[in-house]
């Protein structure tokens, strides 16, 4: 942190007191293997992948599967990506979903498993959810989604004792259709005095959900994070407009925290109505898929040890372009 502080330039702002010594970082979400591979038209023709993401059926998403010569499968899915790399950065995590009994329900939770993640995993009859990252010979990519066993995943699946020990909560965006759900892990995080990072995850979530994160803003201990097409969708208008409202919208005691990443350009953060910015080292020819989740990763690692909301920033950044650089290279 100190060497990106150096690096990046920014001001460290107020320290806030450090939660490490009771901690474990809970995420919660859908357990989905993610699966990259390079193909041609024809075979997105094939397959009737014309949308450049869509959500599938497994019997489809299977005979997908089958059909790649060359696949990389990996563990995906907003939350575990982000225990995943907490993890990897030395901070003790845990991730909580349902996953099939199937081979790749094994290789979610080998992966996890390797990088250090404690894993509370419910097996359901299902096949593990899959989403195909199909990337074009023009580097274009095509994402085909089917969350299958993890849509099963219930509050029910969860150990009192892991909300007894958590110190901060991590909800997967794509969860917010299940509100009830939703609701119930906040009000469990609420009871604890413990902060909830969640990622909307998507423009379509910033528009379906908008006045339920916005009340979530305003009655939980909130860590909010989205793109700048979701900070769009949740506040339409100029830039400086958008600014204006996420300030106003942090202005109250220590939450929420409202961070928009902006890809390249870095990110800007509000709290406590004051805005800081954080620039970030640009990166071109790459795939960039999972950076947004090692992006709060990095920020809640920081957050954790009791950093400036500044610094989180820098280390959200510092954390995502090193991401990015482990991850496919687009040719």
């Amino acid at each position: 942190l100190d060497t990106a502080r150096e690096f990046r330039g920014a001001p460290a702002g107020p320290a806030r007191p450090c939660l490490w010594e009771e901690f474990l970082l809970l995420c919660i979400g859908n357990a989905i293997v993610d699966g990259f591979a390079k193909v041609d038209e024809a075979f997105l023709s094939r397959f009737d992948l014309q949308k450049p993401t869509q959500h599938i059926d497994y019997n489809r998403a299977a005979g997908i599967l089958a059909a790649l010569k060359d696949i990389t499968l990996r563990a995906g899915g907003g939350a575990s990506t982000v225990a995943k790399v907490a993890s990897e950065l030395g901070v003790p995590s845990c991730f909580v979903g349902a996953v099939g009994t199937d081979a790749t329900g094994q290789v979610f939770a080998k992966e996890l498993s390797n990088a250090g993640v404690k894993t509370s995993l419910s097996y359901r009859e299902a096949p593990t959810g899959l989403c195909l990252i199909l990337t074009k010979p023009a580097g274009q990519s095509c994402i085909a989604a089917c969350p299958s066993a993890a849509l099963q995943f219930t509050a029910g699946d969860i150990p009192e004792a892991l909300y007894n020990s958590a110190t901060l909560m991590v909800i997967d965006g794509y969860m917010l259709w299940r509100t009830d759900f939703v609701h119930e892990l906040l009000e469990q995080a609420r009871q604890r005095a413990i902060p909830v990072a969640l990622d909307i995850g998507s423009t379509a979530n910033a528009k379906r959900y908008a006045k339920d994160i916005i009340f979530y803003c305003s009655e939980y201990r909130l860590i909010l994070f989205m793109n700048e097409p979701e900070s769009k969708a949740l506040c339409p208008g100029s830039e400086a407009e958008k600014e204006e409202f996420f300030t106003a919208l942090s202005a109250q005691k220590a939450f929420p925290i409202i961070v928009v990443k902006l890809s390249h350009r870095g990110a800007f953060v509000c709290s406590e109505g004051a805005l800081e910015r954080a620039f970030a080292e640009p990166l071109s020819n790459v795939c960039s898929i999972g950076a947004g989740d090692a992006f709060c990763a990095g920020f809640l690692s920081a957050f954790l040890k009791g950093k400036s909301t500044a610094l989180c920033a820098i280390m959200g950044n510092e954390v995502a372009g090193a991401f990015i650089k482990k991850c496919i290279i687009i040719t």
